[in-house]
């Protein structure tokens, strides 16, 4: 086993993994980066496009996510890479008169904290989007929400990286975390080939993060939640803004709604819809709990195909070329988890949900002022603490 030296060592190469190497190198460490597998194996690579203001809780996740839209405005100039930015804007589609005093009192609390968007009625709806059925009596528009390609993400972010320092280990599980017993502090983390002496140790790994924490005798209440996803084959362009619907906001903030509003209630299926700079249409979704199973569940598929043809008709003469599955690690209130641990130098960054490519910017720096700085002055982190849940 060789033995290997890190100012921090980050564990998960995701988007936010990898934001978090880029952000520590670009504040003067030399971090590593440990990946049981490949860069984007996990939920990063599992997922659609979007860069989703629209969608997010008032409160912390909309701050969260409002500081990184920011950050992404210049972060290609800045990474020196072509991620498929696009300022495509996002749309809530209402199907039904019922949710729309739901989705408008979501939208007055959104505009309270800054969020530039508007409730439209039918007409202007079917401007904003040409194609859409005629079941669609309403909707909601957010000018700010954008796109991009996570694998070319992550890819800049770690080359980037490397060139400022950073080291990168693929298919490299994490066996083992040392602490320093007399002290309650990182002495060096473990893979099967390497021995990492670092003071730092960075949990990103996302799903596996209840895992991870079992190394140093924590309790991290990150688990999955199985998403499923649709690409058809390229087409002209179509899909003019990211889309989702209201049973979408109902299923991430407000699942008792889904039970009493839909038939597929325990599927928990809304729409999201985008299409790529390639011409592939990334039609979603759904929230189940699946454990880590990754199967396809094709009674899922076609519910979700059927919902997205209900809200654009044109859609069932299109082709699917591919179907596919991730796991997002959740928590049980759906923030995430951006915190230092009562052993020093052990920090996590996990619990997106499906928040992790909306959000890769800002937690990348907050994890760097946290160690770096030991403080945070980017958002409020109470939200965000491991230990608002109480647990030993």
């Amino acid at each position: 086993m060789s033995k290997l030296f890190a100012d921090a060592v980050v564990i998960g190469g995701g988007v936010c993994g990898t934001a978090i190497t880029y952000y520590l190198s670009k504040a003067g460490l030399k971090p590593l980066l440990a990946e049981q597998g490949y860069l984007n194996s996990g939920a990063s690579g599992a997922c659609d496009e979007g860069i989703i203001l629209i969608s997010k809780n008032p409160g912390i996740a909309m701050d969260m996510a409002v500081k990184s839209a920011k950050l992404y405005k210049n972060l290609q100039n800045e990474l020196s890479a072509d991620f498929s930015y696009q300022n495509v804007g996002g749309m809530i589609l209402i199907d039904e008169e019922k949710y729309i005093p739901v989705i408008q009192s979501f939208v007055n609390r959104q505009q309270k904290q800054g969020l530039n968007i508007s409730m439209l009625n039918q007409a202007d709806t079917h401007r904003q989007q040409p194609g859409l059925s005629k079941k669609v009596v309403a909707g909601a528009f957010s000018k700010d929400d954008c796109s991009i390609c996570p694998f070319k993400l992550t890819s800049a972010y770690v080359n980037t990286a490397q060139k400022l320092g950073a080291g990168i280990l693929l298919h490299q599980s994490v066996t083992g975390i040392e602490i320093e017993k007399n002290y309650q502090k990182i002495a060096s983390v473990t893979t099967a080939e390497h021995k990492i002496i670092t003071p730092i140790v960075i949990d990103a790994s996302g799903c596996s993060s209840a895992h991870i924490g079992k190394f140093v005798g924590l309790t991290v209440p990150v688990f999955p939640m199985r998403g499923q996803l649709v690409i058809t084959e390229k087409v002209p362009p179509l899909v003019v803004h990211q889309l989702m619907d209201a049973k979408y906001i109902a299923a991430k903030h407000q699942p008792q709604l889904m039970n009493k509003y839909s038939s597929n209630g325990n599927l928990n299926i809304g729409l999201t819809l985008g299409q790529a700079q390639t011409g592939n249409l990334i039609i979603g979704g759904c929230r189940e709990k699946a454990d880590f199973n990754t199967d396809i569940a094709y009674l899922t598929i076609r519910e979700i195909v059927k919902n997205a043809v209900s809200f654009l008709p044109i859609l069932k003469d299109i082709s699917i070329i591919r179907t596919f599955a991730g796991l997002r690690p959740s928590t049980p209130d759906n923030h995430p988890i951006i915190s230092p641990t009562p052993i020093s130098g052990f920090f996590i960054a996990s619990g997106m949900g499906g928040d992790g490519v909306s959000l890769s910017p800002v937690v990348g720096k907050i994890m760097a002022e946290l160690v770096v700085k030991n403080h945070c002055s980017i958002v409020d982190m109470e939200q965000l603490r491991l230990d608002r849940f109480c647990m030993e």
